[in-house]
């Protein structure tokens, strides 16, 4: 838009093929699954540089982890119906400092994030009593949180760094 703002577009396209074989020794058989999905990915961002050693900007993104087979629990029922992609759309802003000649460098963001068909580990008893993971699809969950990251160089061949993050996460809905 002008010599200090900048738009910038990110657009991805994801094919994936996922397929699993389990020989059951136990009970003579093989359990196999095979599947495939698709999904369009993006970015969109804005900055502004507010002063020559001051940048800040906003973007919105989306993410996606992919299907996944549930192997801890194996059947053929699992084979047949992975466990569901979980999507992700993302909010950020920031400010990015330099200050003392370079010597020290600020970060500042800001975020919200959300996600669809969360997955997440959880733990099942067996019928013989032990315990296996278990891989599903736990619905929505919401982030959000301020992070916070610094760096001062000192002295030649001394720099201190700090990092600090305040996150909170919670599940929104579980069918």
């Amino acid at each position: 838009f002008t010599d200090a703002t900048t738009l910038s577009f990110g657009l991805r396209y994801n094919y994936e093929e996922i397929s699993a074989e389990v020989q059951d020794f136990a009970a003579g058989s093989v359990l196999a699954g095979d599947d495939d999905d698709s999904v369009w990915l993006g970015k969109l961002s804005l900055q502004h540089q507010l002063l020559e050693d001051t940048m800040v900007y906003g973007n919105v993104s989306t993410g996606y982890k992919g299907q996944a087979f549930d192997t801890g629990i194996f059947t053929q029922e699992k084979a047949d119906n992975p466990v569901q992609p979980e999507e992700s759309v993302n909010y950020e802003l920031g400010v990015k400092s330099v200050f003392a000649d370079g010597r020290i460098q600020t970060n500042l963001a800001t975020f919200f994030t959300a996600y669809d068909d969360f997955q997440a580990q959880d733990v099942r008893v067996r019928e013989n009593g032990s315990l296996a993971g278990q891989l599903l699809n736990v619905g929505k969950l919401e982030t959000y949180g301020v992070e916070l990251d610094a760096a001062a160089l000192v002295v030649e061949n001394l720099r201190l760094s700090l990092a600090m993050a305040y996150t909170h996460a919670e599940v929104a809905e579980w069918d």
